[in-house]
């Protein structure tokens, strides 16, 4: 089902590539810096190495949750996915055994910030059956505020430990793959006070505590399909795993913690350099995320869902009166989405609010833009609006199960590392999300497998399995192949310029 392709033209120039590390210079966590993990960045823009920032925080001070292994209940099947931690606010010194630097009784932690113990690992599969491919949908990390300026005269500082450092080369196209010599890296620094945000950090980049979640992310599927599942090898092979990120800085850094999660450490005899070919795009055409570029009806069902009586009805008897109450407090016009994420980050790093924004304040402006997010994604509904909000990806997903199933591709393990507005669209076209804001370092993940000589596919979504509307396999959790193909042909688009032609969103406007 290979629904859409680009022409691409090949001229006598040289390729420009970076080789890349992550390297962590101090941890504010209590954890030890991981080995480097060194890869090659195709057709990246060269810039954005970054760092992370420092909260006052102790390690693993999540609330304990039972392991896939500590399970006791076999799984059920499940349209809407039950959390097992609802969202909104715990007591930090509550999650781990005692607070940190700074922390201490009645302190509150937002459920959005996502785990810090241990990521969780994919369910059980039936004994005896086979892994075939796995594609894994995450959220990026933990990050620094990405909605700035926050507010008028915003003073927290944002100090950053993580950096990304490189080493460009020019080769030629046939010797891209081949491991390069490094005998000079660089590493960029983000100057004081002279960034969005004060400080150090670049806006929206991972902080030290979102590498540390995708470390343990890419070390739980390590546990799971290398250890106890034997589908990936224990030392990295050529074409086994493939990588794709965006052009933001926080997906970037979310992929190469991955995988050093996923393999930590060089294998012995190999050079120091060890090289992983892994993949971008311009973002203006890249399909990880919603994008009115690629599917003009896409920006267009936004504008429509916007205009709705439904909307406008939430805007002027929720929205407003919250911006309005906000504004008071802080004497200045504000942007709520900007409140909003300024105040979640903050409070993932304990840090303090202004007077006035309490819990419960910041507890409704999440609810109101929750409102409006599930409201964007469902209009006109939600597979009308996510086979062409996330259609595209899921499109090729399903080309690459494809290839692997009839032999034609390598590819064991993908990895997309993309943003909660990718995770929350591609959900509620598939009909699983719950309607509750996507946690960082969440994943989706799609498996193939064979069980009694059947091909299976089955869906996950942060340790738990989910059986997919239409898929009737309760047993498994799974879809047979048939099953699953029926659903793709139901969420992709088949005809993507028709689909995505202005004149045919025309039809879902609603009146005023």
């Amino acid at each position: 089902m290979r629904r859409w392709g680009a022409v691409v033209a090949v001229g006598a120039c040289a390729l420009l590539v970076f080789v890349t590390a992550v390297v962590l210079s101090r941890s504010s966590l209590g954890t030890a810096a991981p080995p480097p993990v060194v890869l090659l960045a195709e057709d990246t823009p060269g810039g954005a190495p970054t760092q992370s920032p420092t909260p006052s925080r102790g390690p693993a001070d999540t609330p304990a949750r039972p392991t896939q292994h500590q399970q006791q209940p076999p799984p059920q099947p499940l349209v809407q996915h039950e959390r097992q931690q609802q969202r909104g606010w715990v007591n930090l010194a509550a999650r781990s055994g005692g607070a940190g630097e700074g922390e201490g009784e009645g302190e509150v932690y937002m459920y959005d910030c996502g785990r810090t113990d241990a990521q969780p690992e994919p369910p059980p599969l039936p004994a005896g059956s086979r892994t075939e491919y796995v594609a894994i949908v995450v959220r990026h990390g933990d990050r620094v505020p990405y909605d700035v300026p926050c507010w008028p005269n915003y003073t927290t500082k944002w100090e950053c430990n993580l950096s990304v450092v490189e080493h460009p080369i020019i080769s030629s196209t046939n010797d891209k793959l081949h491991n390069p010599s490094v005998p000079r890296t660089y590493r960029t620094h983000f100057m004081e006070d002279r960034n969005l945000i004060p400080g150090n950090c670049e806006h929206a980049q991972l902080t030290d505590i979102g590498h540390m979640q995708q470390q343990q992310l890419g070390t739980a599927m390590r546990n799971f399909y290398i250890t106890q599942r034997g589908f990936l090898p224990l030392t990295p092979s050529e074409g086994d795993v493939f990588v794709r990120y965006d052009t933001d800085s926080r997906t970037k850094q979310t992929a190469l913690a991955f995988y050093g999660g996923l393999y930590p450490s060089l294998p012995p005899g190999k050079p120091v350099t060890s090289l992983l070919n892994v993949f971008t795009m311009d973002r203006t055409y890249d399909d990880l995320s919603p994008n009115s570029n690629i599917c003009p009806c896409v920006g267009i069902l936004q504008d429509y869902a916007r205009a709705s009586p439904e909307w406008q009805e939430h805007y002027q008897t929720v929205y407003l009166p919250l911006q309005t109450q906000i504004e008071a407090i802080l004497g200045a016009p504000i942007v709520l989405e900007n409140i909003h994420d300024c105040c979640v980050c903050m409070q993932c790093h304990n840090m303090t609010l202004p007077e006035g924004i309490t819990k419960e304040l910041l507890q409704q402006v999440s609810d109101c833009l929750l409102w409006q997010e599930v409201y964007l994604w469902a209009y006109p509904d939600p597979v009308t609006n996510g086979r062409l909000s996330m259609g595209f990806l899921l499109s090729e997903i399903f080309q690459q199960m494809q290839d692997r199933k009839e032999g034609s591709s390598n590819t064991k393990l993908a990895f997309f590392s993309a943003h909660d507005s990718s995770m929350e669209s591609l959900m509620s076209l598939l009909g699983v999300w719950d309607n509750k804001w996507v946690p960082y370092a969440s994943y989706q993940l799609f498996e193939v497998f064979t069980y009694q000589g059947e091909y299976n596919v089955r869906y996950a979504y942060n340790g738990q399995a989910i059986l997919l509307p239409g898929c009737k396999n309760t047993t498994s959790m799974a879809c047979s192949w048939a099953e699953f193909t029926a659903l793709m042909e139901q969420y992709t688009p088949s005809d993507p310029a028709t689909e995505c032609a202005s004149t045919t969103c025309e039809i879902y406007q609603k009146p005023l």
